[in-house]
């Protein structure tokens, strides 16, 4: 089941939270910070931030210059 149906249902008060969270697999507080994402920026919200970055940990080589 998708978010967005879930997230109808909650807001029918067909659901709660806890019960959201078992359907989609995930816990409650993911399911309170996803709906507060969806309601700040709909579905773009619930797209992963992380995508299209560089990671940190990343080993950048650095250039030796010789004279």
């Amino acid at each position: 089941m998708k978010f967005e149906d879930v997230y109808s249902r909650r807001t029918a008060d067909k659901l709660t939270q806890e019960q959201a969270a078992e359907i989609l697999g995930v816990s409650v507080r993911t399911v309170r910070r996803w709906e507060d994402r969806f309601e700040a920026d709909g579905a773009e919200g619930l797209y992963d931030r992380r995508l299209g970055k560089l990671a940190n940990n990343v080993f950048q080589p650095i250039q030796l210059w010789r004279c």
